[in-house]
């Protein structure tokens, strides 16, 4: 007797279901899509090995961001006024918030905290430190109110405070030309 996908989501077995949902047809590819979703978020291994693209419903093999991932080259002293560009991902893969902000601890520091305390409000599994830049002798704070200000409008309704633009993925590029005009 075949497995149920009851079976599959008490087992955990992500590839067996894996399997089912390639090989089903029309009728029943939607099942076992949501049989495959519902053991990827139940079964954080998972995440480790295979990454969901839920728009197109596709299983790519591949790791979601987990911890901390550092896209940056230095990684500043404390003492260091520093503006960064962190984004938040939950465990399918998907961009929780992208977040402005500011530290004069280490930049390591900053991501550790940060992800442990939005990890007690959110499903947030992990960030990546997409850019951090050294103010210098400029208060940091300037450059995060500027970018926090253009962000706000260019993402109309997406703001939350300390500084989260929630499901925006903000590129770096824009970012960092922000805080380059402000620091000119």
């Amino acid at each position: 007797m075949a497995k149920s996908a009851k079976d599959y989501i008490n087992d955990g077995d992500f590839e067996g279901a894996l399997v089912r949902y390639e090989t089903a047809n029309f009728r029943w590819k939607e099942h076992w899509w949501d049989t495959l979703v519902e053991i990827y978020k139940n079964f954080k291994e998972w995440t480790k090995k295979y990454i969901l693209d839920f728009k197109n419903k596709i299983v790519q093999i591949g790791e979601a961001i987990t911890g901390i991932v550092y896209k940056i080259n230095t990684l500043f002293d404390r003492g260091v006024k520093v503006c960064y560009l962190f984004k938040f991902w939950d465990s399918c893969g998907d961009i929780v918030f992208s977040k402005v902000g500011t530290t004069e601890v280490s930049v390591q520091s900053r991501a550790t905290k940060e992800l442990r305390e939005y990890q007690k409000k959110f499903d947030v599994v992990g960030v990546s430190v997409e850019s951090a830049i050294d103010c210098g002798d400029v208060d940091p704070e300037g450059a995060e109110s500027y970018c926090r200000a253009k962000f706000i409008r260019k993402y109309p309704g997406t703001y939350l405070k300390n500084d989260r633009f929630l499901g925006v993925n903000i590129p770096v590029e824009d970012f960092n030309n922000l805080v380059a005009d402000y620091l000119a």
